[in-house]
């Protein structure tokens, strides 16, 4: 669940709360499960649900401080960490302005590496509409990264071109 968490939403501060959140409504949730899915899938789907809901912006959101991505790794080349934590620094800003039902669909399908019939039942939605989904979401990824040159090669969107 919190890999899920992190997946879709990025690292945050809250993460912890969001796991805790997810565990409650698991419990709440738990008389309903009928077995029509594989428990995984249940859980997913109250995964999604809760990142949904903490995707809106609410004031403690927009105020709070920026959370720092990821540390440089120690011993490592450090012109090489520091290309690859702007790297996932910018590849968060890009996945940031995805919707949330194509940024949630894009992260099971290639993070997850989920297949489109899964996704579609852990969010309730069509299996056209997950496809469509992620088809948008790789589209405006692309075109994202063919004007960035960190995300460029990350993405293939010279490749598009």
């Amino acid at each position: 669940m919190e890999r899920l968490l992190i997946r879709i939403l990025g690292p945050r501060n809250d993460l912890a709360d969001l796991v805790q959140t997810v565990f409650l409504e698991l419990c709440r949730a738990l008389p309903t499960f009928r077995g029509e899915s594989t428990f995984s899938t249940f859980v997913g789907g109250i995964t999604v649900f809760v990142a949904k809901r903490a995707m809106r912006p609410n004031l403690w959101l927009v105020r709070r401080s920026a959370i720092p991505t990821y540390a440089a790794a120690e011993g490592s080349n450090p012109e090489r960490s520091t290309e690859m934590t702007e790297r996932v620094r910018r590849s968060q800003r890009a996945l940031d302005k995805l919707s949330p039902d194509k940024r949630i669909a894009f992260a099971l399908w290639a993070f997850e590496g989920m297949d489109m019939q899964s996704i579609a039942e852990m969010t309730g939605t069509s299996l056209s509409a997950t496809r469509s989904r992620v088809f948008y979401a790789q589209k405006e990824l692309r075109a994202h990264a063919a004007n960035d040159p960190y995300l460029r090669e990350l993405l293939g969107a010279e490749n598009e071109e």
